[in-house]
C-alpha cells in the first residue's frame, strides 16, 4: 500500500497532455506513452510536489460524486502504479 503521508510529483521527464476527451502521460526520456482516463489525468495533474498523497486524493475526489473510500483506494492504486513505472517520484522533505 502507498503511504498516504508522502509527497509525490511528476518525474521531470513526464508531461501530461489532453486533446478533447483523450488524455496521456508521455515519458519523454523513454519515448513511452500511457493512455489515461479523465480521473487519472486529474489526479496526476494535482501532484505539485507540495501536497501529501492524502491531500491530493482529497482534492481530486471533490471533482467526482463517488464514495471517498472507494475513490481513495483506487487513486492510491493509480499512484502506486505510477511510482513503479517511474512516472512520479517521492519528494524528499
Amino acid at each position: 500500500m502507498l503511504d498516504e503521508r508522502i509527497v509525490l510529483m511528476l518525474d521531470e521527464n513526464v508531461v501530461l497532455r489532453s486533446i478533447n476527451d483523450k488524455f496521456w502521460a508521455l515519458d519523454t526520456r523513454l519515448g513511452a506513452q500511457y493512455k489515461l482516463n479523465r480521473v487519472s489525468f486529474d489526479i496526476l495533474s494535482c501532484l505539485d510536489g507540495k501536497k501529501t498523497v492524502s491531500e491530493v486524493v482529497n482534492d481530486a475526489s471533490q471533482l467526482y460524486n463517488v464514495s471517498f473510500d472507494i475513490f481513495f483506494d483506487d487513486a492510491c492504486g493509480l499512484l502506486k502504479d505510477a511510482v513503479e513505472k517511474k512516472l512520479v517520484m517521492e519528494v524528499k522533505l
